[in-house]
């Protein structure tokens, strides 16, 4: 699938050569752990898109995180130096106007769809800081995935960390309750459990085809999030057809039946404390994997050689 995307994208050489240094070497540290006896293979350190995470895909995870925390800094200060340059006689007040006005419509539309998501979870009696903790979660998730995109085209990859995976770390149902973990998994699970369902990192996708075609981009992008609505609309009636019409156990196993299965049984393990965090360590490695992200980050701006941190 590597040589596929390569191929069928064009990956930057710089973004290509990190990934494949980063995962022969995430194949040597998989490898040394079995040779000092932590396990006997692979499958002795569990990891996977929804709660578990093993060590190498806690550094991973923890990179992502910092990358994306980056990244945000960034923007953040890019947007209120060029707040502050536009009102150089005003107060803090006109400042934080006219940092909210340099946002656009895009900062609108984040903010009302943010707005929406934490007022569901409030009536769903989860609390407004969990509700907050949940979405700074997602937000950082998704900005790290679309700068990915958008440095190296189309990504197909597992994304082994998220919200669960986290409460999975601090401990589980000792850090949260049931009550609170359950309504949160119908948003994840939804929006953000398999790559396919990212709708942020695909629409990236979207800008680079409209600027390649040069098309008028209100247009443009009009007709992109009228596909998007479409297509939703189409498939929940075409789901519900062929589930009347086939029963379904009869459908395709993993989006019917063990898909499903596999998602409720893993919140309830989490929910009731059965799952176990896969490592006491793992919190270590996710502080790891965000220094060294940041790390890089510091080195690349200095030698250009170094590995791009989208590979780790």
């Amino acid at each position: 699938i590597f040589t596929a995307v390569g191929i069928g994208f064009l990956l930057p050489l710089e973004v290509s050569k990190s990934l494949w240094m980063y995962f022969v070497a995430a194949l040597g540290l998989m490898m040394g752990a079995i040779w000092l006896a932590f396990g006997a293979s692979t499958r002795s350190f569990p990891s996977d898109y929804f709660v578990e995470n093993n060590f190498i895909s806690s550094l991973g995870a923890g990179g992502l995180m910092a990358f994306a925390a980056v990244l945000l800094a960034r923007a953040f200060m890019d947007r209120w130096t060029e707040a502050r340059g536009r009102t150089e006689d005003g107060g803090r007040g006109r400042v934080v106007a006219e940092f909210l006005r340099c946002m656009g419509w895009s900062g609108v539309g984040l903010f009302l769809s943010l707005g929406v998501t934490l007022a569901w979870l409030r009536w769903n009696h989860i609390g407004l800081h969990w509700g907050m903790a949940f979405m700074a979660v997602v937000v950082l998730m998704t900005v790290g995935l679309m700068r990915m995109v958008a440095e190296g085209g189309v990504y197909w990859f597992q994304i082994h960390t998220g919200p669960f995976h986290l409460v999975n770390v601090a401990g589980g149902a000792k850090a949260v309750s049931g009550a609170v973990i359950a309504p949160l998994m119908l948003i994840y699970s939804v929006l953000f459990l398999d790559i396919k369902t990212f709708l942020a990192p695909s629409a990236v996708n979207a800008f680079k085809m409209q600027d390649e075609s040069r098309a008028a981009r209100g247009r443009f992008h009009l007709a992109v999030a009228l596909a998007g609505v479409a297509t939703v609309a189409v498939s929940c009636v075409t789901v519900l057809y062929m589930v009347h019409l086939h029963g379904a156990n009869g459908g395709q196993s993993w989006f019917y039946s063990s898909g499903p299965q596999y998602i409720i049984t893993q919140t309830q393990r989490l929910a009731s404390g059965t799952l176990g965090s896969g490592g006491d360590l793992n919190w270590l490695f996710y502080a790891i994997g965000g220094l060294w992200v940041l790390l890089s980050v510091f080195l690349r701006r200095h030698f250009f050689w170094w590995l791009h941190p989208i590979g780790f």
